[in-house]
């Protein structure tokens, strides 16, 4: 989870920092627009124009870095979900215990549990297996999956969805480190 925050973070930063520079020169645009030095022709046929093209190019690169922050939490939600799917590269000679008509005791299965930890296709099916033969594993066992980190990950979400708000205001950094509060190392 950490690592994705810091990348949605990073990413919102480098975006952050060129719809500011847009910022600034659309600001420079209006203050030569309001200073009254121009003629009216050079205003509509040069100056709005651009300016027009300033605000598109901003809110263009709003979205832009929006969505590829959303991308970056939706990467890692569906890294999330598959993980607790089975997945047939990740069964190992343990799983032949379960099938080989031999009823696997409690010691048997939290050793299984033990060789497999971090393997969620092992860990899925050595619970299963105590759960359907009624194996007291001594110990409340039970495979959760990744729902509580997917629903952590919608929070930055949201806090993306928020930030988009500050993203072209003149304290979008400040508004950003207070969202994120990831350190630059």
């Amino acid at each position: 989870m950490k690592d994705m925050v810091r990348n949605v973070y990073f990413s919102l930063k480098e975006s952050t920092a060129g719809i500011q520079e847009k910022v600034a020169e659309y600001n420079k645009l209006a203050e030569m627009e309001k200073s009254g030095k121009y003629s009216g022709q050079y205003l509509n046929k040069s100056l709005l124009p651009q300016m027009r093209e300033l605000k598109t190019a901003i809110e263009r690169d709003k979205e832009a870095a929006l969505n590829a922050a959303n991308a970056l939490v939706e990467d890692y939600q569906n890294k999330l979900r598959d993980l607790d799917n089975l997945h047939p590269e990740d069964i190992t000679e343990d799983a032949k215990l379960f099938t080989s008509g031999i009823k696997l005791k409690a010691k048997d299965i939290n050793a299984i549990l033990a060789r497999n930890q971090g393997n969620a296709t092992m860990e899925q099916m050595a619970i299963r297996y105590a759960e359907e033969n009624g194996v007291d594993l001594g110990r409340n066992v039970h495979y959760i999956g990744h729902q509580a980190q997917i629903r952590e990950a919608g929070g930055v979400s949201s806090a993306v969805h928020y930030y988009g708000r500050w993203i072209d205001k003149p304290n979008a950094e400040v508004i950003l480190n207070k969202f994120f509060q990831v350190s630059e190392e």
